[in-house]
């Protein structure tokens, strides 16, 4: 009795301690052939099973690093004339796979970010200098 509680102990599946009970209930050899095969194929199964929803687990997670898609910033689209926002969105969606490509998603996000903000400083800081170009025009 003591192989059989280390047994299912060792394998917490109920199938094969199914098995296992099957053995230690009729010891013949032929049960014990039988048993072992059938055994032997449930391992397999299993096994197989569990490779497959790791592979495909994998799967998933490089699909979501690599699918990855640009979606349009708000910001860009509140804070620019609407012109030129819709030119700087195609831009960055346009760079966007290439950052992913090189860089991976999640640093492509943030590249992506940094370019954003650029984007919007810059414009405001053209305005900022050309309005202080105007009051020295206006002040000599």
């Amino acid at each position: 009795m003591e192989m059989k509680a280390f047994l299912s102990e060792q394998f917490q599946d109920p199938m094969i301690n199914f098995y296992i009970d099957q053995l230690y209930l009729s010891f013949s050899w032929e049960t014990l052939l039988i048993t072992s095969t059938l055994l032997l194929v449930n391992l397999v199964v299993l096994t197989t099973h569990y490779v497959r929803r790791i592979g495909v687990y994998l799967t998933n997670i490089d699909n979501k690093q690599e699918n990855s898609v640009f979606s349009s910033s708000i910001l860009i689209d509140a804070l620019i004339d609407s012109r030129r926002a819709v030119d700087m969105q195609a831009n960055l969606a346009e760079v966007f796979p290439l950052w992913v490509e090189r860089h991976g998603s999640f640093r492509a996000k943030w590249i992506c970010k940094v370019q954003i903000a650029r984007l919007i400083i810059g414009e405001y800081w053209n305005k900022v200098l050309e309005l202080i170009k105007a009051i020295k025009l206006a002040g000599s």
